[in-house]
């Protein structure tokens, strides 16, 4: 059992450290939907493909290189 100090502490974290990013999938889609639902880890998948994209345009820089903030 999780104690709730370890749940405020998980939610705090999360709260402060990560970030959500919405895609809205209209009907045109479907097939977008389709292939995604077919990975276990859609997350997963999904910043593989990022990365991949990143490391592309960095040319062979790595993601890190490729991205500035």
């Amino acid at each position: 059992m999780i104690s709730e100090a370890s749940k405020r502490a998980k939610a705090k974290y999360a709260k402060e450290k990560t970030k959500r990013v919405v895609v809205a999938l209209y009907p045109p889609d479907a097939k977008i939907l389709a292939w995604v639902n077919q990975h276990p880890n859609k997350a997963g998948y999904i910043k593989d493909l990022i990365r991949q994209d990143l490391a592309k345009h960095a040319g062979g820089g790595g993601a890190s290189a490729a991205l500035t903030l």
